[in-house]
């Protein structure tokens, strides 16, 4: 057995502070009991693929793999999830218990072209096509679903030299001006300097500016009113301070952030006006998020918000949200990097989660009682939830870069753009590594594993968002179907092993598992080099993550890499 420990406070009175509990058998994780004491226990064939979990309320879910060891089926107590491949190792086919199902289409240079979400009936719930350039961007994206009074939509792209998105544009509908004012309201246009920050961007009235460190300092722009954004950072490049100005100074919201000595975000503060509301954060020693608090809405006085009016009101509105509002803790459980589970501040489960094989594939959710399924584009960004009866109950829409547009309906679930976390509360994506601010394009502090992530730190997939997403907030990768593992994950630097990797991948005949078992023996090493005993077991750790990635999601890779030497 070996535990964790980690300093760091945390707020409520459940556990060992900051303690994980992991067990280890032949070399395979076999159990884990994090600091509220959820434990989670796990089995294992012969080839090293995980065939069962244990989760902490109890549940068996099953797992089963085909002879290149993909995962075939997840047999759950609410039903079963299935997924095909072709013989090229491409996903063709995926089902889900409540009836729907999904295909995916493929080029020859095996480039998501199609991938069709159906109900039960053979209904289309959502589809998405893509056309792409000579080097694999994506060129257009064309939607179809079963909104009503909602044709088939195409969006085309353009890129400039280094292909950075510098253009997304509707397909125009109609004639006349209002379908110009469709055209112009939807287009996203962008620019950028040297080393990749936003100038301008979505709209032309939209330009920022910077320090020399690429620090964003101001923002401004308007859709319906003028606003005006400042930004403020600490020594260690975090942002610690945003201040919104609307109409012409008329009003402003004030957020400021607070982090631990890991630059890990702790607390933000949003005040509008005499009303104060504060979200705080707690971490595990492995970096993941496990609990988010919403304290309840507090009250300052005049000279505090910085606004002159008289609130005659402001006694009975105190009364009002003393009442209604308190602190609301949600703690979340991980089956490594996946919330399996949310628990509530009474040790209530609130809410369950069935994951797919690839990362950041959310299948199902279990909220309160009631189940909901998830669909996705090629990015892997949620568009439809469905119900337990195969409907859809829920639509999303984002632009370019994930920043949400208006939904009539909102079921309160936590994936959204690339299916990561967002947090209705601040308005930011969680990234895992760090926070992605969309309205701004980029995340809100620096890389953590530096200038080995690019040139500018802050930058989101360096600002290629329509082909490219950013799982743990450290480097891009390529969409659902591919990614590419960074060299140098939370600071271990693996290259040497990488680099062993990429050529056993463009070796003739050499089987995948035997490169994979290879690179993973080459990080083992790596991390048998570390300065202390936590750092190698981290190391470990997440040389396990990155070698349970590549077997899973290496396969287009070593297929590209056998074309290269004529094996296929």
């Amino acid at each position: 057995m070996i535990r964790w420990e980690e300093g760091f406070p945390r707020r409520g009175n459940w556990g060992i502070p900051g303690t994980v509990y992991l067990i280890i058998a032949a070399g395979r994780l076999t159990g884990v009991t994090d600091s509220n004491l959820h434990n989670i226990d796990y089995q294992y064939d012969v080839a090293g693929n995980r065939i069962s979990m244990t989760t902490p309320d109890g549940k068996t879910i099953k797992y089963e793999y085909n002879a290149s060891n993909q995962m075939t089926k997840i047999l759950t107590n609410r039903g079963n999830y299935t997924f095909t491949y072709d013989t090229l190792n491409r996903r063709v086919k995926r089902t889900l218990p409540n009836g729907t199902y999904t295909t995916y289409s493929y080029d020859q240079n095996s480039r998501l072209t199609n991938i069709t979400h159906k109900n039960n009936h053979n209904k289309i719930i959502d589809s998405f096509r893509y056309t792409h350039d000579n080097v694999g961007n994506r060129l257009s994206k064309t939607q179809e679903t079963s909104a009503p009074h909602d044709p088939d939509k195409t969006i085309n792209y353009a890129y400039d030299a280094i292909y950075r998105l510098q253009a997304a544009t509707p397909e125009k509908r109609g004639k006349g001006k209002l379908a110009d004012a469709i055209i112009k309201h939807h287009t996203e246009n962008y620019s950028y300097d040297p080393v990749g920050n936003r100038q301008t961007g979505p709209k032309a009235n939209d330009n920022y500016t910077y320090n020399t460190g690429n620090e964003l300092l101001t923002s401004k722009g308007h859709i319906i009113i003028d606003k005006n954004n400042q930004y403020e950072y600490d020594q260690n490049g975090n942002l610690i301070k945003k201040t919104e100005t609307f109409a012409k100074g008329h009003y402003s919201i004030i957020t400021t952030y607070a982090y631990d000595d890991e630059n890990r975000l702790t607390e933000v503060k949003i005040q509008k006006g005499h009303k104060v509301k504060e979200v705080s954060f707690t971490y595990d020693p492995m970096g993941r998020r496990i609990s988010k608090t919403v304290h309840k809405e507090e009250f300052v006085d005049d000279e505090e918000a910085g606004d002159n009016d008289n609130d005659k009101g402001k006694d009975e509105e105190k009364d009002k949200f003393n009442k209604h509002h308190y602190p609301k803790t949600t703690y979340y459980v991980y089956d490594n990097q996946n919330i399996i589970a949310e628990y509530d501040g009474n040790s209530k489960l609130i809410a369950s989660y069935v994951h797919g094989p690839n990362i950041d594939e959310p299948l199902s959710a279990e909220i309160r009682h009631d189940w909901i399924y998830y669909h996705a584009d090629g990015l892997g960004s949620i568009t439809y939830l469905t119900s337990h009866m195969g409907h859809a109950v829920q639509r999303y829409e984002y632009d370019s870069f994930g920043n949400m547009k208006p939904t009539p309906r909102w079921i309160k679930q936590p994936y959204a753009y690339t299916a990561r976390e967002f947090d209705i509360e601040t308005g930011l994506y969680y990234y895992r590594a760090r926070y992605y601010d969309a309205k701004a394009g980029r995340f809100i502090n620096r890389d953590p594993i530096g200038f080995r992530g690019g040139i500018n730190k802050y930058a989101y997939v360096k600002n290629n968002p329509v082909n490219y997403n950013d799982p743990l907030g450290l480097i891009c990768g390529s969409g659902p179907t591919e990614y590419i593992v960074p060299d140098s994950p939370w600071g271990f630097d693996f290259t040497p092993a990488c680099t062993f990797h990429d050529k056993c991948y463009e070796t003739c005949g050499v089987a995948k598992e035997d490169c994979d078992r290879g690179f993973y023996v080459y990080m083992l090493a790596i991390c048998a080099k570390q300065s202390n005993y936590f750092k190698i077991i981290n190391c470990i750790s997440t040389a396990t993550q990155y070698y349970l990635a590549v077997r899973l999601l290496g396969w287009p890779s070593y297929n590209i890499g056998q074309s290269k030497c004529k094996c296929k």
